[in-house]
């Protein structure tokens, strides 16, 4: 190895001197380094997930398993962090799974052109940074879709001046992307366009099916993207889950068993000495 020039030893000799970040910001940026991103985080919400869905896993356990004071809360609490740290985990496997399998090809994502109308590749950074749509209200949308069509089909005389009490979700798209307001105004509109109902109707299921497609795919590559590469990482980090998750329950068990025993015996009556 040739020797150090100078420079690279006064480099050396100030790395060593270096107490690394010193402000309370710089301390919190350095310490979330490694673990920002990704299954690994320290995060409780990563980007994607949902606070009210965990919020209701909080609620259900915290209904079951009726802490009282505020250490059993706390352990309680310590329960549910771990349970949804393990919910991520399995939702990440799963997706990194069928990846593996071949289950998502490329193509899927490339539909997505036919929907947004952009022709070149600048879509797929777009869908990156933006939230992706609710993907059990577009599955209901294009329920209500295809029951509209197979009425439409049963019932030439079909009034479909009833879309907005009865496909609430397949109106509100429909009044959205023609701009009016009521059944009637869309049926105008329509009228305008030289396009029938089930023309408009069938369009919006097949893009629909498309863009349901995309979230999808989308969705279980963010997923599967949160998984480490090493196999022993994630083994201890399950390990870890499943010890922090049982400590949690113990240490309940013994807080609520303290508890009652206390009650218990302020609640005895005192014996009157004998005479």
């Amino acid at each position: 190895m040739p020797p150090s020039s100078p420079r690279n030893k006064a480099n050396q000799q100030n790395a060593l001197k270096s107490t690394g970040p010193r402000s309370a910001a710089g301390k919190a940026a350095s310490s979330a380094n490694a673990t920002q991103h990704g299954i690994l985080s320290r995060h409780l919400i990563l980007p994607g997930e949902s606070r009210a869905e965990f919020d209701a896993l909080l609620t259900q356990l915290m209904r079951e398993q009726q802490p009282v004071g505020t250490l059993e809360q706390a352990l309680v609490e310590r329960m549910a962090v771990a349970l949804w740290r393990q919910r991520r985990l399995v939702a990440a496997e799963t997706a990194q799974a069928q990846l593996r399998q071949g289950e998502l090809a490329f193509a899927d994502l490339v539909r997505v052109k036919h929907i947004t109308g952009v022709e070149d590749e600048a879509w797929i950074e777009v869908l990156a940074r933006e939230a992706l749509p609710d993907l059990d209200d577009l599955q209901a949308e294009v329920e209500e879709c295809e029951a509209w069509l197979q009425e439409a089909g049963d019932a030439p005389a079909h009034d479909w001046l009833d879309l907005e009490q009865r496909f609430p979700r397949l109106w509100t798209s429909l009044a959205d992307e023609l701009e009016v307001d009521s059944p009637q105004e869309a049926a105008d509109a329509l009228d305008a366009d030289g396009m029938d109902w089930v023309t408009k109707v069938g369009s919006l299921l097949y893009n629909n099916r498309e863009l349901l497609k995309v979230g999808t795919a989308l969705q279980q590559l963010r997923q599967a993207a949160l998984l480490p590469q090493q196999a022993d990482v994630l083994g201890r980090y399950q390990s870890s889950l499943d010890n922090d998750m049982y400590k949690a329950m113990r240490a309940l068990r013994e807080a609520q068993r303290h508890r009652m025993e206390q009650a218990a015996l302020t609640a005895q009556p005192v014996t009157p000495p004998q005479a």
